[in-house]
């Protein structure tokens, strides 16, 4: 399901890119700074601890790629920070940091290939992700993650 998820935010930063302030250059790479974002969540990684986060982007960069032989390629690359807002007073707000390395590649011979480097560091709570994956046609062929998390109380 994760791996869901993780393409599914990966679709969805595509059409988010040219709505954000950014500064291209000709070689197809956008570069954006100070890009903010505040959304509600209603549970965290730790279980029901519904927050409202401000993500704001110190630097994000997009690259986008067609080769000739038609295969396309994406990648992207976030250094974000963030402030994590409880509801329940009960529970300290903290500050955090994540950075994430998104790669994909996608061939005319209906080939995926994704990678992804994810790392959270916020309060006394740390995620670490990565993930690759290969799907060629409607078959899997390679599917490898690695995920692990400490801190929670």
């Amino acid at each position: 399901m994760r791996t869901f998820t993780r393409l599914a935010l990966l679709t969805a930063a595509l059409f988010l890119i040219p709505s954000l302030p950014a500064q291209a250059s000709d070689n197809g790479t956008v570069v954006t700074h100070g890009f903010t974002h505040t959304e509600f969540f209603p549970d965290d990684i730790c279980g029901a601890r519904a927050s409202t986060v401000t993500f704001t982007a110190t630097v994000a960069q997009w690259k986008d790629v067609e080769r000739a032989d038609g295969t396309w390629s994406h990648r992207d690359v976030s250094a974000v920070t963030y402030e994590v807002d409880f509801v329940d007073p009960a529970l300290s707000d903290y500050s955090g940091r994540l950075t994430e390395v998104n790669h994909a590649i996608f061939t005319p011979g209906d080939t995926f290939i994704v990678t992804n480097t994810f790392h959270d560091f916020g309060g006394g709570l740390k995620i670490w992700q990565r993930l690759n994956s290969k799907v060629v046609g409607d078959e899997v062929v390679v599917e490898r993650e690695i995920f692990k998390v400490t801190g929670c109380p």
